[in-house]
């Protein structure tokens, strides 16, 4: 997708870190925007700042978790744009618990936003991509979906869960005109912990302290991605080598990541 100008882009999880800089860099290309999150009144605020800068943009409060919102949220969408060009899957929240100690209940929480949001998300939006026999699936996933880490297992599957689709759709949608891009996040500095289930206490990340990318920095790379008709995208070096050594040397990335007192 060579061009950004006039698409009819949905972003999901839009109002807060990579979400929110992307719409950020989507606007500056003149994309026209659909603002997909779970807070209203957030959303909205969102939607009047871009429209005061002359960005053409539409707000969509919903919860991408919910099946029924998001069926209603793609079919408005569509009646106001008329067409679906781009989805991006942003949407996401994190859980920092061993499996055996997670409640069932903050398990299907992360799975239901992270990989059914996404699922429902896609399965709408290529209703009327198919029809068009064009479109774009951007999926944001992490470099842990690459290998889990100590008590982000749960987290990690549902990344790992969306990798897999993402493979599979970019096979069985080529016929239709349809193009997936997959994102591999690196730590990035976002207030994303703070918005975990389960015991915000336990919201450390293992491992060495690294710097972290910037939300202007990522959402930067994945408009290029996406311009670029890239199939995979890597926001760094670091996420690509991580990846890379997940497969060849899985013992030793497990033992850096493990906590010392563990």
């Amino acid at each position: 997708m060579s061009e950004i100008r006039n698409t009819v882009t949905v972003v999901t999880g839009a109002t807060q870190g990579i979400g929110r800089a992307l719409v950020t860099a989507l606007a500056r290309r003149g994309a026209r925007l659909a603002l997909v999150a779970r807070e209203a009144e957030a959303v909205e605020q969102l939607q009047q700042l871009l429209q005061s800068q002359g960005v053409d943009s539409f707000a969509c409060p919903a919860d991408v978790g919910d099946s029924a919102q998001v069926k209603r949220m793609m079919e408005s969408i569509h009646n106001r744009f008329g067409a679906i060009d781009i989805v991006i899957n942003n949407a996401g929240i994190g859980l920092f618990q061993p499996i055996a100690e997670a409640r069932l209940s903050d398990i299907e929480s992360v799975f239901r936003t992270n990989f059914y949001g996404t699922l429902y998300c896609t399965l709408e939006a290529l209703r009327y991509m198919r029809s068009r026999q064009r479109g774009l699936v951007v999926n944001v996933s992490s470099a842990i979906g690459k290998h889990a880490v100590y008590h982000q297992g749960v987290y990690a599957a549902s990344k790992a869960a969306i990798d897999r689709m993402t493979e599979a759709l970019q096979a069985e949608e080529a016929e239709n005109g349809i193009k997936t891009l997959l994102v591999i996040p690196d730590r990035t500095a976002t207030n994303f912990r703070d918005h975990v289930v389960g015991d915000r206490r336990l919201a450390v990340l293992p491992g060495p302290k690294i710097r972290e990318l910037s939300p202007d920095t990522v959402a930067e790379g994945i408009v290029k991605a996406i311009v670029r008709d890239k199939r995979v995208h890597y926001c760094s070096l670091r996420a690509r080598v991580f990846s890379l050594l997940s497969v060849t040397f899985p013992a030793v990335i497990s033992k850096l990541l493990r906590p010392a007192n563990v």
